[in-house]
């Protein structure tokens, strides 16, 4: 049974400081397509700039962390900041689309339109320091494999935020083919040791092969 306005307005409420709860709860009010109320705006705000508010504090504290951390631990911690960073992305991004697609053409009220205009242009800006947290991650690559897959869905991630979003398609181009490099170079070298390994069992099964079979002859001719 699908849920009306009034009903997700209610649960947006009582999901107060359960971020993720609320942004999915304000995103099915817009996309019902009817104008917000001044309460379901600020609803709507309250959701989104916590939710951000919430993954940007986690990812400063990991930060802080990962300084003092070595070893495994300290890769648990890199990976978890890409995490972040992507989800971080993920919201904006989600944002982005509500405001285009949904609030900013349907309002037919002035003040939210520039209400809205504003948010969209405090995302890009965001999204463009989202992008210098990208660029910091390089002083990671001695720590991540940069065959690992957070390593490289972050790439992924940012390189068509820079194509799609930013409308960069030189700078996504250079995330992209610089990852596919590094990617690649660890990959053969990782290739070259499995190919060894390769080589050394399929010897090793012939001689043990070879072994056997001798002495199964050796034990017919007694």
């Amino acid at each position: 049974m699908s849920e009306n306005k009034d009903e997700l307005v209610q649960r947006a409420k009582l999901a107060y400081q359960r971020y993720d709860d609320m942004t999915q709860l304000m995103k099915k009010v817009v996309e019902l397509g009817a104008e917000l109320s001044t309460e379901e705006r600020h609803l709507f705000t309250i959701a989104y700039n916590s939710a951000v508010e919430d993954l940007q504090e986690q990812w400063y504290s990991i930060l802080i962390a990962e300084h003092v951390t070595k070893g495994n631990a300290q890769e648990q911690l890199i990976v978890k900041m890409a995490q972040l960073v992507t989800r971080l992305h993920d919201t904006y991004i989600e944002l982005l689309n509500l405001l285009d697609n949904n609030l900013i053409p349907k309002t037919g009220i002035p003040e939210n339109k520039v209400f809205y205009v504003k948010m969209k242009a405090d995302c890009y800006a965001e999204i463009a320091a989202i992008g210098g947290q990208y660029e910091a991650f390089d002083i990671a690559k001695d720590k991540l494999r940069l065959t690992h897959p957070v390593q490289l869905a972050l790439a992924l991630r940012f390189s068509q935020f820079y194509y799609a979003t930013l409308n960069d398609p030189e700078k996504a181009c250079q995330v992209a083919q610089q990852a596919l490099v590094n990617a690649n170079a660890e990959l053969k070298d990782s290739m070259n040791i499995m190919q060894l390994l390769c080589d050394n069992l399929t010897k090793w099964t012939t001689d043990t092969s070879t072994d056997n079979q001798d002495g199964a002859a050796e034990a017919g001719g007694n």
